[in-house]
């Protein structure tokens, strides 16, 4: 009876492993490029999702399609490029000063996790997990932070919290596609 047992949890733990396996190697939704003249990237992005180009290339957004006539909220994956001129910034202080423009008194933002990572491009980053007052609404945000010649760039995914693991994997999707393209 105990090796029955055994084998009968065995097998539910390799089902959830292989659904697990399924849904984080199989999402492979139609996708487009976007590409910044301005600012020397590109990125890849769902189909289903429009493009809003605002500030004159240094701000883009790919917004996520209504999930139902009364969806008023829509999540987005927002890219910020930052010029910073004559004051070279390292990655550490960029970070610093970003999350202190979260954080400030004023503000609703609660910074729940911060990670240094390495984004596929072999980019050395800051992810933030926080939530936030969005346009009067609460919203959970996912934000990574890099610094590459002389520019700060900011790729921030804000979502209703119920909805913040629909889009989760189209914001990794995009934040790991991002590409610097050759001068």
């Amino acid at each position: 009876m105990k090796t029955k047992h055994k084998f009968i949890i065995a097998s539910a733990v390799a089902a959830i492993a292989a659904g697990i396996w399924f849904l984080l190697f199989s999402y492979n939704p139609a996708l487009l490029t976007y590409k910044n003249g301005l600012f020397r990237y590109t990125v890849r992005y769902p189909a289903s999702f429009t493009v809003s180009d605002i500030g004159g290339g240094g701000i883009v957004s790919f917004i996520s399609p209504r999930s139902n006539e009364n969806d008023i909220f829509f999540e987005s994956i927002n890219i910020i490029v930052q010029n910073f001129g004559s004051n070279s910034l390292t990655l550490n202080q960029y970070y610093k000063a970003t999350r202190e423009a979260l954080e400030e008194p004023t503000s609703s933002t609660k910074v729940a996790q911060v990670k240094k990572i390495r984004l596929k491009n072999k980019q050395e980053a800051y992810a933030l997990l926080f939530s936030t007052l969005e346009r009067g609404v609460f919203a959970k945000c996912l934000q990574t932070i890099f610094v590459h010649r002389n520019k700060g760039y900011i790729i921030t995914y804000v979502a209703m919290p119920d909805e913040f693991e629909r889009y989760v994997a189209d914001a990794r999707l995009i934040t790991n596609s991002f590409r610097l393209l050759d001068r």
